[in-house]
């Protein structure tokens, strides 16, 4: 959310530094469909040209769908639905 709100509000700085942040969580977690996207979105925080931000989030959130659909469908289908899920 807080990405999208800087998009919207033309910030830069707080893209780039978002983003960043959030490359390096996805990465550590393994989501890694949506690092191009988020790296796009560094480098055009970075450069301060925001033009054609809407289409990188658009793709980044795109990826964050599909990875949390897998997630769900993998979820669904690979435990019963009265265990109790593992922390």
């Amino acid at each position: 959310q807080a990405l999208n709100i800087a998009i919207q509000s033309g910030n830069a700085r707080d893209v780039r530094l978002l983003a960043h942040k959030l490359v390096g969580a996805s990465s550590s977690l393994g989501v890694n469909g949506v690092v191009p996207a988020l790296s796009q979105l560094e480098l055009m925080g970075e450069s301060g040209d925001l033009n054609g931000v809407d289409n990188a989030y658009d793709e980044f959130m795109g990826q964050l769908s599909r990875t949390r659909d897998f997630i769900d469908d993998f979820l669904k289908t690979r435990l019963p639905s009265s265990a109790p899920v593992p922390l």
